[in-house]
């Protein structure tokens, strides 16, 4: 009877490597076949680039820009902010963000570390030409409410009074603006003081800067209100051709008319408190009302004598006259440029409570780290090994007779 031959599993080692040229040939196809298409093909389709970051500025962290309005994270991530950051940035040109969008590739997040909000903000690795050209959108992305930041802190946007003041034509309607000016600055102020993370030095700063404030317009705009007492003493008028200035005549008889009127009002109610037998309370609403009335009347006879005046003046052009008119105006300038200066104090205030950083701070040093990528070193590590399993099986099956000789 025939002996039955059996494999040992050193048998089986050693034809498996007992050809190492196949061998060889075999492991460096796998490894080389294997490693390239990892790289190019999986990695491509399933690498990911992801950035965090967080931003150093405690009025950002609290869902406000620094002039009080909301700031909502979602903005950041917005398609017109990738827009903007694309039509700004040469190097991103080749980007498709409406295969981007439509396909929401896009993906982002907001945790929280403590009390500091956390932005993660993720984009597969195929829609870019290269690392760099990922690190830099995710970098402008990332700037996007840094720059409405300093948006909102420019200077512009908080001298809407004094830009009217500039292109009036009237005296009482620019004591106005700067009055409005002087009043919006002081309320901030307030409103900061009340912020109780707002530290020592910024309380102090702001203290003596509303001090600055009411030290130009005086305590209760006192000083402007003595200016406008001033317009109707001496009659003055910036420009004789102004709307406000050819309509003193219909202004004029409007007053006139209702001055008539309160005054008919007032015989009426006197006439019929000769005829009341009500209650003191009725009464007394009476001549509250009459008191009222004649309370108006009395203003509306100052506003038709400072009229009157004004019309009057528009033949005064004696140098004396014309020089007093002049400084008025250079007064007006002159408060004009002191509170734009204070707007420049205010800004600087606000920028040294929340302008700590203008970098958005990321997680990364290199910005963008990728995820769900296989490394080089792993992926020679898998195919080589890989390779060398696979040139195995093939030396067992190609040299199986081998298995069984003696």
């Amino acid at each position: 009877m025939e002996q039955q031959k059996t494999v040992t599993l050193g048998k089986v080692i050693k034809v498996a490597f007992s050809n190492w040229k196949r061998l060889l040939i075999i492991t460096a196809s796998v490894l080389a076949v294997g490693v390239l298409s990892i790289h190019f093909v999986y990695n491509r389709f399933f690498e990911k680039y992801t950035a965090t970051f967080s931003y150093n500025k405690g009025d950002l962290n609290d869902n406000k820009y620094a002039d009080g309005s909301d700031f909502y994270f979602a903005e950041i991530f917005s398609r017109s902010n990738f827009d903007k950051v694309k039509s700004e940035n040469e190097q991103l040109a080749s980007l498709d963000l409406d295969k981007m969008f439509n396909s929401n590739a896009i993906t982002y997040s907001r945790t929280f570390d403590e009390d500091l909000p956390l932005y993660t903000l993720t984009i597969p690795k195929k829609y870019f030409s290269s690392y760099e050209q990922a690190k830099l959108l995710f970098r402008e992305v990332a700037m996007y409410p840094l720059d409405k930041e300093n948006e909102v802190l420019n200077k512009a946007n908080f001298e809407s009074n004094l830009a009217a003041f500039d292109i009036s034509d009237n005296f009482e309607d620019q004591l106005n603006y700067l009055k409005s000016h002087a009043e919006s600055l002081l309320s901030a102020y307030e409103a900061l003081l009340k912020d109780e993370s707002v530290g020592a030095p910024a309380r102090a700063a702001i203290e003596s800067n509303s001090s600055a404030i009411k030290s130009i317009v005086g305590e209760d705009s006192a000083t402007l209100v003595t200016l406008k007492q001033s317009i109707n003493k001496n009659g003055f008028v910036k420009d004789y051709n102004s709307e406000s200035a050819k309509m003193f005549e219909s202004t004029k008889n409007a007053l006139q008319a209702e001055k008539s009127y309160n005054s008919a009002q007032i015989d009426a109610l006197n006439a019929e408190i000769a005829t009341m037998s009500g209650t003191s309370v009725i009464l007394n609403s009476v001549d509250e009302a009459i008191a009222k009335l004649i309370q108006r009347n009395t203003e509306i006879q100052e506003e038709i004598n400072a009229i009157d005046n004004k019309i009057a003046k528009q033949s005064d052009t004696s140098p004396e006259y014309l020089a007093l008119k002049q400084e008025f105006a250079n007064r007006l300038v002159s408060i004009r440029n002191n509170l734009s200066g204070c707007t420049d104090s205010f800004i600087r205030v606000l920028e040294s409570i929340y302008s700590v950083s203008n970098e958005p701070a990321f997680t990364s040093t290199s910005v963008v780290s990728s995820k769900g990528n296989v490394s080089l070193p792993i992926n020679i590590a898998v195919c080589l090994v890989a390779g060398i399993f696979v040139s195995a099986v093939v030396n067992l099956i190609v040299d199986r007779k081998k298995l069984f000789e003696d």
